[in-house]
């Protein structure tokens, strides 16, 4: 069935400072519950993936079965906030995000997608931007092992929720708004944005990788012997935005925030020692836990890192490297 905004409610924002909704551009938004804080109540166990009570207001499925993650769950839980099965990240603003898989290895099949009605239907020759926060998600109990490229926005004129009994959606290997390459951030949000001329009055917006796997690209981001079925990349999205006013939604003006693309961490997941690589001299390295204390802090000399992690805490750590005026963050899990 076609899904259709919610009539005769406005639901719940849960979070931690209260009931308060937030406007996250200063024009019109177009897009209904942008953060995924509007819930009709705390999602519970069993999760159904994006099934009813497990889902914000105004979002269905598009393609499988995605996630919805929210601060109201007990830490820890699986579909929890900032720890749930795919990793540990704090929502880009609130306290909700969503998640689902965009790339699975040797298979274009796997990827879930979520949708949602717009406010209006596009005019036809006006100009809109859209943008949106994602993230590779890494270190939890599902360990996905990689991050994809072309995450992003699909506008069609009609959507179905999906249901267990159909086939995969077909990829078209196009999207109105969407990224090339591959987003291996795993502790900050990226912003995707774009423009683009409606040739038609769409009515939905379907956010994941609409490209297949002759076309969408992925990188390891965790290092770890396993079977073929974990490699495969699961991103989180957050704060989706659409408008006809440039002002009106975040807009990037290129991928900033990055200190050099050949630092890796090794191994990941760790157990006693841990090497950063590629870092160059003098860049600043701090180290946090998952409840955010500073763990270790210190100054590279370039070339390898060489960290005893041994007596630990195990579980979620995120690198920050500050080199002048660029920063960069990673992820590394510790286990037994």
């Amino acid at each position: 069935m076609n899904f259709r905004w919610p009539c005769g409610r406005l639901g719940i924002l849960l979070g931690c400072l209260g009931l308060v909704a937030v406007s996250y551009c200063t024009a019109q938004n177009l897009i209904f519950n942008p953060g995924f804080e509007l819930v009709d109540s705390c999602p519970q166990s069993p999760y159904q993936g994006f099934g009813p009570g497990q889902r914000p207001l105004g979002w269905f499925k598009v393609n499988s079965s995605p996630d919805y993650f929210n601060r109201c769950q007990q830490y820890g839980n699986f579909c929890g906030v900032p720890l749930n099965f795919g990793g540990w990240q704090e929502p880009e603003d609130g306290d909700a995000y969503s998640g689902m898989l965009t790339y699975f290895h040797n298979s274009s099949l796997w990827h879930e997608m979520i949708g949602t009605e717009l406010a209006d239907p596009l005019t036809v020759g006006t100009t809109y931007y859209l943008s949106f926060y994602i993230n590779a998600a890494a270190g939890g109990s599902e360990w996905p092992m990689m991050a994809s490229s072309h995450f992003g926005g699909l506008f069609t004129i009609d959507a179905v929720e999906w249901e267990n009994w159909m086939t995969s959606l077909p990829l078209r290997n196009y999207a109105q708004v969407y990224t090339p390459t591959v987003m291996s951030d795993t502790a900050s949000w990226l912003l995707v944005s774009g423009s683009f001329v409606a040739d038609s009055a769409y009515r939905y917006l379907v956010l994941g990788n609409h490209f297949d796997n002759l076309h969408a690209e992925a990188d390891t981001i965790i290092t770890q012997d396993s079977t073929a079925y974990l490699y495969r990349a699961y991103t989180y999205v957050d704060r989706v935005c659409l408008s006809t006013d440039p002002e009106g939604c975040p807009m990037a003006q290129g991928v900033q925030g990055h200190v050099g693309n050949d630092v890796r961490l090794y191994p990941n997941p760790a157990t006693d020692a841990l090497l950063l690589m590629g870092v160059r001299p003098n860049a600043k390295v701090t180290i946090y836990d998952a409840l955010g204390r500073s763990r270790w802090r210190g100054s590279s000399l370039g070339g390898t890192l060489t960290l005893e992690v041994g007596d630990w805490s195990r579980g979620c750590y995120v690198v920050v490297i500050v080199e002048e005026a660029d920063r960069r963050s990673m992820k590394f899990v510790l286990i037994e």
